[in-house]
């Protein structure tokens, strides 16, 4: 299945989005809906002549023969029952393959730029779509328009029935709008706080030994289940509601179809109807207010998939923007350029960074250093393109890092971040970055970043399964495995963020044999860090202090020494009567 081109959005309303998806498919469904209603006449004519016809007669054969016609046309609408399932069955995955994976590629690269984006809601947003498509509720919407034909049939069989087929349909409708007042609301907030409560949950699992060593366990279990409360108060309080108007549904549906055969048999005692039409009306009032009825049952579906649609077509408008004039760039040889990179704090707050500027030509290494808080990782992040200054640019060889396209940047950027994030599949298609595996070039990013034989050592070398979150490994191990990663197919931009920081002395050794190699190579290497282990391989030093560039200068120049302050002499106070004496004593000299 084709994804969407970037840039198109999701249709205003679902039917909008069905025809989209498939505009025949559409079509057939609708024929299907309606010849089903119309075959649904069967049991009702059926009755209507046995009544009216066989028993007055008393022919066999002709009850044989209706018989065998009525099954004919029941077994012909179960099949289309089947056929119309299977049709929007497909529909729904036609959906979910045509916009799942572009909105989580685009949602994935725009966390970083997003601070509270959430990749999850949307995808989850997608599951609900799909299930109101093929589920229950969507079949009650589709029947409901032929609910008029029913009617008709009423009318035909005596006026009074169809006004009396017309009130009870309205009393439904009445109560599935009452349904939807009242429980709309609810479910929103209960919607919200469970969402809540499960990235509750996923934050503390990505900081577990946080958790565990700070005895942090009773404060977020409290925190979860105040949320989780609220979720199954707002939850009850829908479901409360709409077990109420669905109570007040079983209550007027058999009192409507006990109305219509009291109705109808007073108008069969009047001579108004005969005997058969007493029970086809009441089959057929059964048939008229069975989508209704379904539509009530399933109404919590019917608005959990609208509010579901409503945010996903948020998302969609929001992630899926088509790039403007983007084409495909040549490989770039390394030229690195900030300018007045601006990123503003929080609110109240100083910027993040203010007015970043530097310049590095292929082949030369820059030194970020700084205290914790300066602004390192900021600034890495900028240069990868995880996250956009709010002023400022960034350019690789003289095109803005928007230009890219994101998959493409990123086979030409190397990143090393603190947080490693190594995924729960093989070291190699760590290495690789989770793509088709080119086992010479794992090979030699391995060695390339010194790790090489530290991997064969494990349990079963490459195919070791690194765990989630690199649990499998040690500290050490997931760094060197994550620089491997940066290295893999040649990126000519290369971002370390304390590529040292859980490395031993050994470690460190093949780190420095890696940078001093990458120089040699042409590529162009940023390198965040605190101590001074790296600086010898680096050419420029970019100090930050306060998100500020206190100075941009040549490795050398930063390690010189500062030269000692010149001491001032001490200034001699002179008392008030000697200065008159000498100046008295200068006058009488003259």
């Amino acid at each position: 299945m084709r994804a969407p081109p970037d840039g198109q959005t999701l249709p205003a309303s679902l039917p909008a989005l069905a025809l989209r998806l498939g505009p025949g498919a559409v079509a057939g469904v609708v024929l299907f809906s309606l010849v089903i209603n119309l075959t649904l006449l069967a049991a009702p004519l059926y009755m209507l002549q046995v009544y009216d016809r066989v028993l007055a007669s008393g022919s066999i054969p002709t009850l044989a023969l209706l018989t065998l016609v009525t099954l004919g046309i029941m077994a012909a609408s179960a099949g289309l029952e089947f056929y119309r399932a299977q049709v929007l069955s497909r529909l729904a995955l036609r959906f979910d393959l045509t916009w799942s994976e572009p909105l989580l590629r685009r949602l994935l690269r725009s966390v970083g730029a997003r601070a509270r984006a959430r990749t999850h809601q949307p995808l989850r947003d997608i599951e609900s779509v799909r299930a109101l498509l093929c589920g229950h509720a969507i079949l009650a919407v589709l029947d409901a328009p032929f609910v008029p034909i029913f009617l008709v049939v009423l009318f035909a069989l005596h006026p009074l029935l169809g006004v009396l087929g017309l009130v009870a349909a309205l009393s439904l409708v009445a109560i599935a709008l009452g349904t939807e007042l009242a429980t709309a609301a609810s479910i929103r907030q209960a919607s919200g706080a469970s969402s809540h409560a499960h990235r509750l949950v996923e934050n503390a699992e990505r900081n577990a030994l946080v958790v565990s060593a700070m005895g942090m366990m009773d404060s977020i279990a409290r925190r979860w289940s105040d949320v989780h409360v609220q979720a199954l108060a707002a939850n009850e309080r829908a479901t409360d509601r709409k077990d109420a108007f669905r109570a007040l549904t079983k209550f007027v549906r058999p009192g409507l179809q006990t109305g219509v055969l009291g109705l109808g048999a007073f108008l069969a005692v009047r001579g108004e109807i005969s005997a058969g039409s007493i029970v086809a009306a009441s089959i057929v009032l059964g048939r008229t207010l069975a989508p209704i009825e379904m539509a009530v049952g399933s109404w919590r579906e019917l608005v959990i998939g609208r509010q579901a649609y409503a945010r996903l077509r948020e998302a969609a408008t929001t992630f899926l923007k088509a790039p403007e004039g983007r084409i495909s760039l040549p490989a770039p040889e390394g030229r690195l350029q900030a300018e007045n990179l601006v990123v503003p704090g929080r609110e109240g707050q100083p910027p993040v960074l203010d007015r970043i500027s530097f310049a590095l030509a292929p082949g030369e290494a820059l030194g970020l250093v700084g205290a914790s808080g300066a602004g390192k990782t900021t600034l890495l992040n900028l240069l990868a393109g995880v996250w956009q200054p709010a002023r400022g640019s960034v350019r690789l060889d003289d095109a803005e890092l928007g230009q890219w396209d994101a998959a493409d940047l990123g086979r030409h950027i190397g990143y090393l971040p603190q947080e490693i994030g190594l995924f729960d599949v093989t070291v190699a298609e760590n290495i690789c970055r989770l793509g088709t595996a080119d086992p010479e070039e794992i090979v030699r990013a391995a060695r390339a970043a010194g790790a090489h034989e530290m991997i064969l050592r494990l349990p079963d070398g490459y195919g070791t399964r690194a765990g989630e979150g690199g649990a499998s490994l040690s500290a050490g191990q997931r760094q060197r495995v994550g620089l491997a990663r940066a290295l893999y197919g040649r990126p000519r931009l290369i971002l370390l963020d304390e590529p040292n920081a859980h490395l031993d002395a050994r470690g460190e050794d093949l780190l420095r044999q890696t940078i001093r190699k990458l120089k040699e190579e042409g590529c162009t290497i940023v390198i965040a860090m605190h101590g001074k282990g790296l600086l010898a391989f680096v050419d420029h030093v970019l100090e930050l202090e306060d998100g500020r560039c206190k100075r941009f200068v040549p490795r050398a120049e930063y390690e010189a020494p500062t030269p000692p302050e010149t001491p001032r002499r001490p200034r001699t106070v002179v008392p008030l009567s000697e200065r008159r004496a000498a100046r008295r004593m200068r006058r009488a000299a003259s």
